[in-house]
């Protein structure tokens, strides 16, 4: 998400309404996420390194407790301390400062690369999971208590990659929102779906702003998606590329069926380009 405060000019731009869904990453903007159960297959030899389903399990209940506390503080440094272990040591993750505790500003924040993590992101913005913002001279990327989800560290991750991407790609960038917000997400899907398939993610923010990127960004996002399967990378390992894509077409199989996603164009295009049978659904509420 992107926004640029008063001092370069006043546009305000949230996750959530650009890209017209109710969350990033599958309700990640839910300040307090829903209870879900672990990954559906996190134990066996692929995908490679993938977290096995008692260490699932024992995130999913210290995040769960964590969003559960009714002191500030002590919700805060839980928070907190989840966020630091999501991102790993090669991260610098601070608290801020909250002198300004109904809106944001710089003063409350260290400029990128350090990643801020503000337990009152909701009461300041309309998204309580991720954003970056810019002055003059500085870049700041903020997470919220929305970006830490009971599912696994993958949606803090994946928010924390999609405001650094931001940061590092897009800062002054001219093209139109949904452009950049395509670009992002599909940058994320290729270089994490092979590790992280056993989560299941519905990847709304991909279809979304697929949905509403411009036809040659479009075009671009399909070349890479098609690749992404066809020339998987080297680091999933000869032994698991078969079920990678397997996982890749369940992914698409499951949108075709789901009724709340089945006209998304990219799952349409991507049946095409993968040449894969094109399943229409009835429309909702026809049945």
């Amino acid at each position: 998400m992107l926004m640029y405060m008063n001092v370069i000019k006043p546009l305000v731009l949230t996750c959530a309404g650009v890209l017209g869904i109710a969350g990033i990453v599958q309700a990640q903007q839910a300040t307090t996420p829903p209870v879900v159960p672990p990954p559906v297959s996190a134990s066996g030899p692929c995908p490679i390194g993938f977290r096995d389903s008692a260490k699932a399990r024992d995130w999913q209940v210290r995040v769960d407790n964590a969003h559960a506390l009714a002191d500030t503080v002590q919700k805060r440094d839980a928070l907190y301390a989840l966020v630091k272990e999501a991102l790993g040591s090669e991260t610098d993750v601070r608290i801020a400062a909250n002198k300004f505790p109904t809106q944001p500003n710089p003063a409350d924040y260290m400029p990128y690369p350090v990643v801020n993590f503000d337990v009152n992101l909701g009461g300041k913005r309309d998204s309580g999971s991720s954003y970056f913002f810019t002055t003059r001279d500085a870049a700041y990327v903020v997470l919220g208590p929305g970006s830490i989800h009971s599912r696994g560290p993958v949606t803090t991750q994946n928010n924390t990659d999609h405001e650094r991407y931001h940061v590092e790609r897009h800062w002054g960038d001219s093209r139109p929102v949904m452009d950049r917000e395509v670009e992002v997400w599909t940058h994320i899907f290729t270089t994490t779906f092979h590790s992280d398939y056993p989560y299941r993610l519905l990847w709304n923010p991909l279809m979304s702003a697929y949905e509403n990127a411009s036809p040659a960004e479009r075009a671009i996002t399909l070349h890479e998606l098609v690749k992404y399967y066809q020339n998987p990378p080297a680091e999933i390992g000869s032994g698991c590329v078969d079920e990678f894509r397997a996982e890749y077409r369940g992914w698409i199989e499951r949108r075709v069926t789901d009724e709340k996603l089945a006209w998304r164009q990219l799952i349409t295009d991507l049946q095409r380009g993968l040449d894969l049978p094109v399943v229409t659904p009835a429309p909702p509420g026809s049945k």
